[in-house]
């Protein structure tokens, strides 16, 4: 259930900021510098990944998402600040003589950062947001074994699948009551609670550690190209590469 949960919030954060960030980058930049950001993200993950790997390597994985998750929460509000500040400078400084020269500093520093904060906010949706979801389904694989994996991982995508399909379904009428920027902030209202299943999972990681199960999925012998120190001659890893590269290529090109 709670691995169910984490999918369905974690998906909801992720259709949240793939719409998000395409959005406000073209509020903020214009819609022809969108093609060098795509690029950028695209060339980021080049980088990002190996340095993901890296720092979560010898990590349980709940306390990785739990890193991650607080990153990405604080990443967001640091970047909408200037962009909600530029956007609606009425809702959140009071119009009075006493403040107004503050206030005017205030708004003319924010529209002077809108359009780098928006640019860092699209790589933050393109990027975290999808570091997310792999950390999701690197909960399912710390806290399930072989045979529960296969009884239970169609719950988990069920609940997946429903996070995508509810935030679609309420992402417009969302964004016609409170505007896009404000959008942001439920994002992170998302991410806050699913520290809640997080926390959880992390006690579920705990008992699966602690009983063994994994000493006894390590006693079989397992290849070097199984275990990625040669994925380069692995033609099963090669042909799932290829074909995710075609199907975000593509995606990316529809974009």
């Amino acid at each position: 259930m709670w691995l169910a949960s984490q999918a369905f919030l974690a998906n909801s954060v992720f259709v949240l900021g793939r719409n998000l960030g395409p959005v406000i980058f073209m509020h903020s930049c214009g819609a022809d510098e969108l093609t060098g950001a795509l690029f950028i993200s695209g060339a980021s993950i080049i980088f990002v990944s190996p340095l993901y790997g890296h720092l979560s390597k010898g990590v349980r994985a709940a306390q990785v998402n739990l890193n991650l998750t607080i990153f990405c929460m604080l990443l967001l509000l640091l970047l909408s600040a200037p962009l909600l500040l530029a956007r609606y400078p009425d809702a959140w400084l009071p119009d009075d003589t006493q403040t107004a020269n503050l206030r005017d500093h205030l708004v003319f520093a924010a529209k002077r950062a809108r359009a780098p904060a928006a640019y860092l906010m699209f790589l933050t949706q393109d990027l975290l947001t999808l570091l997310l979801m792999m950390q999701s389904a690197s909960l399912s694989q710390a806290t399930l074994d072989a045979y529960s994996a296969k009884r239970l991982i169609g719950l988990v995508q069920l609940g997946c699948s429903c996070g995508a399909v509810f935030t679609g379904v309420l992402v417009g009428p969302l964004a016609e009551a409170v505007g896009t920027e404000p959008l942001i902030l439920v994002q992170v209202a998302v991410l806050f609670l699913s520290l809640v299943p997080n926390a959880f999972i992390a006690r579920a990681e705990e008992r699966y550690v602690r009983t063994g199960q994994r000493a006894k999925a390590g006693r079989r012998k397992v290849s070097t190209a199984a275990d990625g120190a040669n994925w380069h001659k692995n033609g099963l890893i090669l042909a799932m590469a290829l074909w995710i590269f075609s199907v975000i290529f593509c995606k990316t090109i529809v974009e």
